[in-house]
């Protein structure tokens, strides 16, 4: 459980009073502590980092790794006397401590050379001050449950956040640098909030706005905007390692991109933390568990839920499924831990954790929580067996949404009509009809057989193939008239067949099976097959013909495959019969499917009909002639029965509901499928697994827990003896009060969100919160952020809001006297945070200033243009990357399709990751590869072409405003917000006419570089066609601004 800092406080007082309690005890008063004039030691701070990176490898909290029985992990570890020798640590006095005795072996030191990692001075001084302070522990800082701290004093017009950093920028003696200009200001804020540079309107406007309120106008107005989900998305799905693809192997494309659309609408929502933290981990739970959720609800559930499939998977032909059932839940694992709680829990796969207090036990219960995921689905299919090439990997979600939601509503609705329309017809030919009777035993009497026309694929004309069999025919269309058929046509074996029966079909004895059929002569089959289904069975065969086909054949004639004899040759339609008895069938048994196979040939398939030698069943007859008042309820039930399978106004009814079924069931076949997580009934069991070796199963079973340390696990159900992904879900954001890690889960994202809109998160390892991770720099502050986040009701917006508002977000990126030589990396923001922007939006940025940027949200995933042969390296099966060619191909980069094992180039070399794993911080290179993506990918390339139709078409004002100055100070002012200094425009100017006189002297130049990239015709090419020269001349200018450092930097 989180310890609080007064436990802690108290526990450290009780230590020190003990340990100066020593003096009574003789203590050597030359031992007691001396003063000082440093800093006093801080454990978190200055001590656990070296023990942590040094020690704890061989004395940390893994016990089976640990060397000599000594542990360092807390005071009464360190200061335990073995039974020989001086404790490692004494209390107050170096010189009789084994610890430092040890390090301070510079012939035999430790940590041993073989390490390779040895203690510098620094570090030996900081241990031995450490130990002359007392050798005191302190709780690991990320596991203590954050409390209020007293804000430091300060005018009261400046925040709390402004207070705590200016408090901590005091103490390292650093300048803070003054507010950065309005145009800077508000192109940093719009790129932090919404990935986008403002437009120049948008600076102008606030630049003017004397309002004291202008900049939280600009604010609101972003947080509002649809593109601010946009940008946090980029955050969160490197997190939880998004992707088009599985990964492994193959790297096949999966179906996905509703789950990232969903993650944008939660920010663009300001959906709560808590919420979105249990729809992902558990959203098939919620579902199903919270009464009176409409249709749309339920479904983003479903789809929050898909963060549960977004994992590498395999598809590769043989795998073996315990090895990649132990990869699988390692990774749920590492993911759900790193992304909510910052921490390295998948580092006890094989052992107890080197750094941080997670067994080995705790890794396995951990990842019980998601054995209940049923995602093996292609790996049992009977049918497909192997799925390598998964076009479905289910279970896959139809998503309906928008004008399709509205067309299936208005059909359902006419649906429901027809359900209506049809009980009543039922409840009307439930009253005893005497008339009806009476023709039932005129019918009866004259003996004629009775023919059902069960299945006829085509009531419509023309011969058109349609979808599955109808139970009713329209009287118009006569069989074998050739107005209404199914054509097959094959070089080998087809079969189309059906188990959508409206009403299946009672087999009587003597009943006979029939259908018509029409060969062409020209292209005849070799054999035909009429294949029926009753009591979940297929195996009732009937074949005219050769053996060609084989579903069910056997040497000798049986029921499962019974041979009739040969095909008929005439040009002509023939009616085949089988007696449905010797296909093994017995009278009371119901047909539900049909099935036509033939094997190559050309073959019109026509109704088919069951012919009864009865006029009415035998039981309806006995029942019917049964007086009236001497019928029991079984027979009046069966009478009633017969009489609705009997009348036509039902038969057009049932007719009727099933088209309309079908339109429904059509119209959710349009809707695009995505993954989503369903539980299943019988989760699969869990072992500890002795060195995470799979092949291992002899470790203890275990169920879903949480690490025992962290806190205690409140099920929703008591009477249930398994908790489940909501109970974890509820776990990570439940405060510690109530057992939970809500507060460590809070301090995760805030300090991810600070980072994000500060440059350097306040802890400074964003991705671990543990003992390998860097302490906090201003842990005061993290506290009072994340406590305020849960107070908000987890509102991301509110946390947003609150940061950007502060004083110190808007500081100048500039630093002021000796802060770039104090703080090089500026952990203590006294400036402003400068680095180029992300991959995705380095693109957004040149297709904006372009003017090409298509700003639709939603759908799926794009495929811009990329390197020709960059996927020749993909197999199983090998693909050829089909770009984009229309509008779609200039939508923002979160929408660019993620290729895991061949990312598309331009995001790679802006160092996006290939999200195999969780990503918290992104690397930042500087390399020619860069320079080289935005001189020639044929995205930028198009962005110049339109930054220089945007120029070229904007109206000069006035007669006596220079052109090319004007254009040239408006592409300026559209790419990088400002107007360019004198210096600037003249290099402008001299590149322009060189590139004009360059084009001017080899025309074909200029056509080459203006027909690289597919692009619409814009106002140039349609209206007044510009020489190419001088549109070539523009467009390299142009291109050149798109290359400048600034126009892809966030200052």
């Amino acid at each position: 459980m989180l310890t609080t800092k007064k436990f802690r406080r108290r526990a450290t007082a009780t230590t020190i009073a003990l340990t100066f309690a020593g003096v009574a005890l003789g203590l050597p008063a030359e031992n007691r502590p001396a003063p000082s004039d440093e800093r006093p030691i801080d454990f978190v701070r200055d001590i656990r980092p070296i023990l942590t990176s040094k020690c704890f490898a061989c004395h940390g909290p893994d016990e089976a790794a640990r060397k000599a029985g000594l542990s360092l992990i807390d005071f009464e570890s360190a200061t335990r006397r073995p039974a020989d020798g001086n404790p490692a640590v004494v209390p107050f006095d170096p010189e009789a401590s084994e610890l430092w005795r040890r390090i301070s072996d510079l012939d035999d030191p430790m940590p041993p050379r073989s390490a390779h990692d040895p203690l510098d001075d620094r570090e030996r001084r900081l241990l031995r001050r450490w130990i002359e302070e007392g050798g005191l522990h302190s709780p690991h800082w990320a596991y203590e449950r954050p409390r209020r701290h007293p804000i430091p004093r300060r005018p009261l017009e400046t925040s709390p956040l402004d207070a705590f950093l200016a408090a901590r920028q005091a103490e390292e003696g650093l300048s803070p640098s003054p507010p950065a200009d309005r145009t800077s200001l508000l192109r940093r804020l719009s790129f932090d909030l919404v990935g986008l540079p403002p437009t120049p309107a948008a600076i102008d406007a606030y630049v003017t706005d004397g309002r004291p309120d202008a900049f939280q106008r600009n604010v609101d107005r972003l947080l509002d905007s649809p593109h601010f989900g946009e940008r946090l998305a980029v955050l969160w799905l490197d997190l939880v390692r998004y992707a088009d693809t599985v990964g492994y192997h193959g790297d096949q494309e999966h179906r996905v991109w509703p789950y990232r659309d969903w993650v944008i609408e939660a920010f663009n929502q300001d959906l709560p933390f808590d919420d979105f933290t249990r729809l992902q981990l558990a959203g098939d739970l919620v579902a199903a568990e919270t009464p009176g959720l409409n249709a749309q609800a339920r479904q983003r559930a479903m789809i929050a839920s898909g963060y549960n499939r977004l994992l590498q998977t395999s598809h590769e032909g043989g795998l073996q499924l315990e090895e990649y059932r132990a990869i699988y839940m390692a990774d749920r694992v590492r993911n759900a831990s790193e992304t909510w709680m910052g921490a390295t829990l998948g580092c006890a796969q094989c052992h107890d954790h080197k750094y941080d207090p997670y067994t080995q036990r705790d890794f396995h219960t951990f990842g019980a929580f998601f054995a209940d995921i049923d995602d093996e689905q292609h790996l049992r299919d009977p049918y497909a067996g192997y799925n390598t090439t998964p076009t479905r990997r289910e279970p896959e979600l139809r998503v309906v949404t928008g004008p399709l939601q509205l067309e299936i509503d208005r059909i359902q609705s006419q649906l429901d009509g027809a359900e209506k329309r049809l009980a009543e017809a039922e409840r009307r030919n439930r009253v005893i009809d005497p008339a009806w009777e009476r023709s039932c035993l005129e019918q009866l009497a004259s003996g004629r057989p009775r023919v059902e026309i069960w299945g006829d694929d085509h009531p419509n004309r023309g011969g058109q193939l349609t979808g599955d069999w109808t139970s009713r025919v329209d009287a118009a269309i006569p069989p074998a008239s050739g107005d209404g058929y199914r054509l097959q046509k094959s070089p080998g074996r087809i079969q189309h067949y059906t188990l959508d029966a409206v009403r299946p079909v009672a087999v009587e004895s003597g009943s006979m099976l029939a259908t018509w059929i029409h060969l062409d002569p020209k292209d005849p089959p070799r054999a035909v097959m009429l294949q029926v289904h009753a009591d979940d069975s297929w195996e009732h065969r009937a074949v005219w013909g050769s053996d060609a086909i084989d579903f069910g054949r056997t040497p000798e004639d049986t029921p499962s495959y019974r041979r009739q004899g040969g095909l008929p040759s005439e040009d002509r339609w023939h009616r085949l019969e089988v007696a449905l008895e010797s296909l093994g069938l017995e009278a009371g048994q119901m047909i539900d499917g049909l099935a036509f196979t033939q094997f190559a040939g050309t073959v019109r398939w026509d109704a088919t009909e069951i012919v009864h030698p009865s006029a009415l069943p035998p039981p309806a007859a006995a029942a019917i002639q049964t007086p009236i008042d001497g019928r029991t309820d079984a027979q009046r039930e069966l009478i009633a029965r017969f009489r609705i399978a009997s009348d036509p106004e039902i038969a057009t009814i049932e007719k009727e509901r099933e088209h309309l079924r079908r339109q429904v069931e059509e119209r959710r076949r349009l809707a695009p499928l995505t993954l989503y997580t369903r539980a299943l009934e019988q989760p699969r069991p869990v072992r500890i697994l002795p060195r995470g070796d799979w092949l291992d199963q002899s470790g203890d079973l275990v169920d879903p827990a949480v690490p025992a340390f962290l806190g205690t696990l409140q099920r929703r159900h008591a009477d249930r003896t398994r908790a489940d992904r909501l109970d974890l879900a509820n776990w990570m954001v439940r405060p510690a009060r109530e057992g939970g890690v809500g507060e460590l889960t809070a301090r995760v994202f805030v300090n991810r969100i600070w980072a994000m809109l500060m440059g350097s998160g306040l802890c400074p390892s964003l991705e671990d919160f543990g003992g390998q991770g860097r302490p906090p720099t201003h842990p005061e502050l993290l506290d009072h952020l994340a406590l305020d986040f849960i107070e908000s009701g987890w509102s991301i917006k509110a946390l947003v809001r609150r940061i950007v508002s502060s004083d110190s977000y808007a500081r100048s990126s500039r630093p002021v006297g000796q802060t770039a030589m104090l703080d090089p990396d500026n952990l203590f923001h006294a400036r402003q945070s400068r680095h180029r922007l992300a991959a995705e939006f380095v693109r957004d940025a040149a297709l904006h200033a372009g003017g090409l940027l298509q700003q639709r949200q939603g759908g799926p995933s794009i495929k811009p243009p990329q390197p020709e042969g960059h996927y020749r390296h993909l197999n199983f099966p090998p693909r050829r990357y089909e770009a984009d060619t229309d509008a779609d191909q200039w939508r923002r980069g979160v929408y660019v399709h993620w290729q895991r094992q061949f990312l598309h180039p331009m995001l790679k070399a802006f160092d996006a990751p290939t999200r195999e794993a969780c990503t918290a911080s992104r690397t930042v290179s500087n390399t020619p590869l860069a320079a080289l993506v935005l001189l020639n990918d044929p995205v930028f390339l198009q962005a110049a072409r339109g930054l220089a139709r945007r120029v070229l078409t904007t109206p000069v004002p006035g007669s006596s405003e220079d052109p090319d100055e004007f254009r040239l100070v408006t592409a300026w002012r559209i790419t990088l917000g400002r107007t360019p200094a004198p210096g600037e425009l003249t290099v402008l100017e001299k590149l322009l006419t060189r590139s004009r006189a360059e084009f001017s002297a080899a025309p074909e130049r200029a056509e080459a570089l203006l027909g690289i990239g597919v692009s619409e015709p814009g106002p140039l090419e349609r209206n007044q066609r510009l020489p190419a020269p001088e549109f070539a001349a523009w467009t390299q200018t142009c291109r050149a601004i798109l290359n400048l450092h600034e126009t892809y930097t966030r200052e």
